[in-house]
């Protein structure tokens, strides 16, 4: 049965929570989402790219029955898209899931009557995603985080710096009880830069917060969990 559902999202820490158990997805999912795919990942300016040959070939690595299905959809104004199955295959267990990404330049804006390199290109990008979406490899990418579900180490400074901002603004999201400003969750998902835009957004909300709450009550900034 395909998984369908735009907006869904599995985190590699929320894998309970997106129905997979000891079932075959779930063993399938409890291995390769814990694979560091960081050697394997080029960087293009602010996004970073899986290689489809190696996502590929680990898949056929652990599950070489498995297949892949590509289907174009081109919509009105002349703007395309890929729709990719991917069916996990392991005697006679199997599952499958698909994935969507639109047809987009090197800017990520939508090509108006992509050529044939175009489509060929997204459909590459589009198993890359729908491997992850499936399976977990690389999932930890697309959800703007460092590292998988292990104990690996960071790449380079950006990335260690990343990590700590996400984390930081975790334990913000936390204090505010999830009252996040419309602004700081947009700059959370962009570069390092905009991470850090998020934290100084978010730390002068706790701050205005904080001092209202210590007006009323009179405790200090650090109950709130404030730095000292």
């Amino acid at each position: 049965m395909s998984t369908r559902g735009r907006g869904r999202s599995c985190g590699t820490s929320n894998v309970g929570r997106c129905g997979l158990t000891e079932s075959f997805a779930g063993k399938v999912w409890d291995k390769l989402s814990r694979l560091d795919v960081g050697e394997h990942v080029e960087k293009k300016g602010r996004y970073s790219y899986l290689s489809w040959v190696w996502a590929w070939a680990t898949l056929m690595k652990h599950y070489p029955e498995s297949q892949v299905k590509h289907e174009l959809i081109r919509h009105e104004g002349g703007t395309a898209e890929i729709n990719t199955t991917v069916t996990v295959k392991s005697g006679d267990e199997s599952f499958e899931r698909s994935m969507w990404l639109a047809v987009m330049d090197h800017r990520h804006s939508p090509i108006k009557n992509p050529d044939a390199a175009a489509i060929n290109n997204t459909k590459m990008r589009c198993l890359v995603k729908a491997l992850a979406f499936t399976t977990g490899l690389g999932l930890y990418i697309f959800a703007g985080e460092d590292v998988p579900a292990t104990d690996a180490p960071p790449q380079d400074d950006a990335v260690q710096e990343s990590g700590k901002l996400i984390q930081r603004m975790r334990e913000q999201a936390e204090i505010l009880a999830g009252n996040i400003p419309e602004e700081a969750k947009k700059l959370s998902r962009g570069t390092v830069e905009d991470k850090r835009r998020a934290v100084a957004i978010l730390d002068a909300v706790i701050e205005q917060d904080s001092n209202q709450t210590n007006r009323r009550n009179g405790k200090p900034w650090e109950a709130y969990g404030g730095a000292s």
